[in-house]
């Protein structure tokens, strides 16, 4: 199971550990926690492109799409 809390500082008063411990009941977690002003939101896209191997794959498909090559078009009566 997983589950994302959006909360603010200001207001934390334990009851976060009190329902981490209902949620997960005698289990190991991992709280991960990262300020979400517009300005320090992760990057999706850096992340995505920093591994050299993930990188060149995502800018091949790219160039791919663009050129029109590899593409695969589904049934589209699939979707009528």
């Amino acid at each position: 199971m997983q589950t994302a809390i959006e909360l603010n500082t200001d207001k934390l008063d334990g009851r976060l550990e009190e329902g981490l411990k209902r949620l997960f009941p005698h289990r190991k977690i991992c709280v991960v926690a990262y300020d979400l002003t517009e300005a320090s939101q992760p990057d999706e896209t850096e992340y995505l492109l920093s591994d050299p191997e993930r990188r060149e794959r995502i800018l091949r498909a790219v160039e791919d799409v663009r050129a029109g090559r590899n593409l695969v078009t589904p049934d589209q009566s699939l979707f009528t």
